[in-house]
């Protein structure tokens, strides 16, 4: 939703929503980092040639996928991946090659996503499910819409999630750096966990996250809600 000084949509799309770009400080602040391949109209900005893939596949969209025009939605559905992903530890899209991959995207069948929410609760299922329909038109039209409907889950639950909750959930699982020094001097490692090791697909510290289970699947939903519930901003100021 950022505009240009003469209030003109600028159209940002990140393009490149993945675990591995979705970091949580210690404080619990929510970072999406790596705008190097994002859409907007900006003067000067370097244009995709037609048919010309930007992103992770595996994360990708389905008119990522088919080269089709792009808006906020596409990273709408990449985020819906990343949530699946950290809820069962399943990339939903997954296959051998990176062709196989695009194609199953493109494909987006409803039949892969059951089938990889298949352990999660109804109503988390079919969130899942919507962040991940074929066509923009059925998915969450914002990430307040998002937001609100995992928040709404987590609420009729008994569930209540926050910034701080998800750092000491992080911290638990053993997914951020020791603590700087007393004497402040700065840590040797980022102080940082990203939603790939929340999902067991990658390691921050020497620990490792644990295979996904009940109690974990609740601190994700929790986590993915904090997430979506949050201004989510880039480092150089770009906030969203």
């Amino acid at each position: 939703t950022l505009v240009d000084e003469d209030g003109r949509p600028l159209g940002i799309v990140h393009r490149d929503v993945t675990a591995v770009n979705v970091m949580v400080a210690r404080s619990g602040a929510v970072k999406l980092l790596d705008f190097g391949v994002a859409l907007a109209r900006l003067e000067g900005r370097e244009r995709t040639r037609t048919g010309q893939f930007r992103g992770t596949f595996v994360y990708a969209s389905p008119e990522q996928a088919s080269g089709e025009e792009l808006d906020g939605r596409s990273d709408l559905f990449s985020l819906g991946v990343v949530l699946v992903e950290m809820l069962t530890g399943i990339r939903v899209f997954d296959a051998d090659t990176d062709m196989g991959t695009m194609r199953k995207i493109a494909e987006c069948s409803p039949t892969d996503v059951r089938v990889a929410t298949a352990q999660l609760t109804r109503e988390l299922a079919a969130i899942c499910a919507r962040a991940l329909a074929r066509r923009p038109a059925d998915r969450f039209q914002d990430g307040a819409a998002f937001s609100r409907a995992l928040r709404e889950y987590l609420t009729a639950k008994g569930i209540t999630y926050s910034p701080t909750d998800s750092a000491t959930e992080l911290s638990a699982l053993g997914a951020f750096a020791p603590a700087p020094a007393s004497d402040g001097t700065e840590a040797d490692e980022v102080d940082f966990a990203s939603a790939a090791a929340v999902s067991g697909h990658a390691t921050i510290t020497a620990g490792e996250s644990p295979k996904p289970g009940r109690s974990t699947r609740r601190v994700r939903a929790g986590f993915a809600a904090a997430v979506l519930g949050q201004n989510i901003d880039d480092p150089f100021g770009v906030e969203f």
